[in-house]
């Protein structure tokens, strides 16, 4: 098994790449799995990617903005997007 190429956009329009290591049927579970912020998804992660596919488990790893081959620029600074909304984040740990 392998895995294939995968782009998708951020809410704000960012093209993130990523590898998706799809485990034996469209109903298995899977795990999102972001490198850490200063390494590229070659690093040492796909290796535990292809242990989770063969376990049955698919596995999305993907570039952060601005690292590796996904586009735009590393966040230095938190954003419209990345703020916190204190109503909406109160209500779901109700």
């Amino acid at each position: 098994m392998g895995s294939e190429r995968v782009t998708f956009k951020t809410v704000d329009g960012v093209a993130l790449k990523g590898d998706f290591f799809r485990a034996g049927s469209s109903s298995s579970p899977g795990v999102v799995m972001p490198q850490g912020l200063s390494l590229p998804k070659e690093h040492y992660i796909e290796d535990t990617a292809r242990r989770f596919q063969d376990a049955g488990i698919s596995a999305l790893v993907y570039d952060h903005r601005g690292y590796g081959s996904s586009g735009g620029h590393p966040a230095t600074r938190p954003t419209r997007f990345s703020r916190p909304r204190t109503s909406t984040t109160q209500s779901a740990r109700l």
